[in-house]
């Protein structure tokens, strides 16, 4: 069951096995036995992977329900980082070709 919910929130989150692996310090072939195999991970592991998909450990062990959060899908949430990541001057030209673009196709 873990490792369902495991896989279930990671691709949730837009992630490969590899980004979650690198997110969290471990090999992706950790990753990997977590998802397919681990019946018991340790308390320790939860409490990182519940902070890093932001969900309580009782959402990631699957004792409460998923709680309904809003907002944008994971792709756009990685693009909004990488765009914030640019030059003021930069980041200004692009959301500009993005406002226009919903415009017109709005």
């Amino acid at each position: 069951m873990f490792g369902k919910r495991l896989s279930y929130f990671r691709q949730k989150k837009g992630m490969t096995q590899l980004e979650l692996a690198e997110a969290l310090g471990i090999s992706r072939d950790l990753v990997g036995h977590y998802e397919r195999r681990s019946q018991n991970p340790n308390l320790d592991f939860v409490i990182r992977v519940a902070d890093l998909f932001e969900v309580s450990v009782d959402e990631l062990l699957g004792f409460k329900p998923e709680r309904d959060r809003r907002g944008p899908p994971p792709k756009v949430r990685k693009l909004a980082d990488r765009i914030s990541s640019l030059p003021k001057n930069k980041q200004a030209v692009v959301i500009e070709m993005i406002e226009s673009y919903v415009d017109r196709s709005a």
